[in-house]
């Protein structure tokens, strides 16, 4: 850390591009009379917050840098009143030439910010600031548990979740149609060795029907010929009987194949249905988002510097149609 007595804020609108400002806005009506650069002191800090999670693999390091202005109109100097910058330590300027060569004009620093004992205090009070209120804010996908990087946009982000919703409700759909293959692999090997069955079935009941006709024509004509009824007539009947099997197996047969046939289809549609809801939950998983904040260890807020900072500004005095104007510019 590093406590500085003086540095000076980098100028970054030139005394050209105050002139040319005023012109673009006035036209040729305006007429710069003055224009003086003044410096008047402000409070600089700036320090590092670490934000550090192993079980999230956060780790990400912020530079902060903070401005406390007006301070002849305080009493008390507090971080709270503080203006984020985006100076970093290293715009920081030793000495008033490497600003600008033109002669410039001091506000004098208030007693209250022009002592050593002063700025240790401030250093202290931003290093409680920095702790206290740093907070690293990152959007997490719980389902898919995926946490936005640091520094990845809000669409990167967007693209990595559906990415990755997709790879999960591909894996999910595969794994699910890979359970119910198996259970229609086994229907469809009961199907093809009932349909043989039934093909055995037929030939059978087909040529117990040959025979129970065949069999109905001896028996007429052993009439003729005069042989006995009764022992016809029983094979007669024996022949039916084995008919009528022949055909109830077929019959049964047929309808274990329908049944079978009704249990696929069940499956098929059941597996289609459960495919449709794993599509449809992985739609809307990805914009299942919440914020996930992380704070800082009290050692991982660490201060560069604090210093008494003089920041350049603009004074212009200038006719617009006659009639005197003055105007400040900041930079």
């Amino acid at each position: 850390m590093c406590i500085r007595d003086r540095v000076f804020l980098p100028l970054k609108i030139g005394e050209t591009e105050v002139k040319q400002s005023l012109t673009k806005k006035f036209g040729s009506n305006v007429y710069v009379e003055k224009i003086e650069l003044r410096y008047k002191p402000v409070i600089f800090g700036n320090g590092t917050v670490r934000f550090l999670d192993r079980k999230q693999s956060i780790d990400e390091q912020i530079e902060k840098s903070l401005i406390i202005e007006d301070l002849d109109k305080t009493t008390f100097i507090d971080w709270k009143d503080a203006k984020s910058s985006p100076l970093v330590h290293n715009n920081l300027l030793n000495t008033k030439d490497q600003v600008s060569d033109k002669e410039a004009f001091f506000e004098l620093p208030p007693e209250l910010a022009n002592s050593p004992e002063e700025f240790k205090k401030l250093t202290k009070d931003l290093n409680d600031f920095l702790y206290y209120n740093s907070v690293l804010k990152l959007k997490k996908n719980i389902e898919l548990d995926i946490i936005q990087n640091p520094d990845e946009s809000d669409r990167n982000f967007q693209i990595r979740l559906l990415q990755k919703s997709r790879e999960e409700r591909d894996s999910e759909v595969d794994k699910l149609k890979a359970k119910y293959a198996k259970k229609l692999d086994k229907l469809e090997d009961k199907l093809s060795k009932l349909e043989f069955d039934l093909a055995d079935d037929e030939a059978e009941y087909k040529a117990r029907k040959r025979e129970e006709l065949v069999g109905a024509g001896e028996s007429v004509l052993s009439i003729f010929m005069g042989s006995r009824r009764t022992s016809r007539a029983t094979s007669i009947a024996r022949k039916r009987r084995l008919t009528s099997k022949a055909k109830r197996k077929v019959e049964e047969t047929g309808g274990d194949i329908d049944r079978l046939k009704e249990d696929a289809s069940k499956l098929e549609a059941e597996l289609k249905k459960a495919v449709d809801k794993i599509v449809e939950k992985y739609e809307k998983i990805s914009d299942d988002l919440r914020v996930v904040e992380f704070k800082p260890k009290r050692s991982d807020a660490k201060i560069n510097s604090v210093a008494l900072a003089w920041k350049p500004y603009w004074i212009v005095d200038y006719k617009e149609k006659g009639i005197s104007h003055r105007r400040i510019f900041e930079v």
